[in-house]
């Protein structure tokens, strides 16, 4: 078994970097309430991120692309990390 080196980069290529552009894409399709400030107690440096009910969408999505596309990595675990995506779409990316 191969041992994943991060000198070459992400095992999924660039299927974080995608992923995590469209959960942006598709919060900011829905308006300022899928947003929020990062810090109220200092609103100099504050910057605008994903609400927690979109933060939860992007990582849920990025374990299940890493889960499905880097296995190895991911370990027992692959399983639970890969069910939200089956509940939603009813099957394995790339198998239908």
């Amino acid at each position: 078994m191969e041992v994943y080196n991060s000198a070459h980069g992400s095992p999924i290529n660039h299927g974080l970097i995608v992923t995590s552009g469209l959960v942006d894409l598709a919060a900011a399709q829905h308006g300022a309430a899928t947003y929020e400030v990062s810090d109220m107690d200092d609103l100099d440096g504050a910057e605008l991120v994903l609400s927690p009910v979109w933060r939860d969408a992007n990582r849920t999505l990025c374990q299940a692309a890493l889960a499905m596309g880097a296995p190895e990595l991911v370990g027992p675990d692959t399983a639970l990390l890969i069910a939200p995506w089956l509940k939603v779409f009813g099957h394995h990316a790339g198998s239908a």
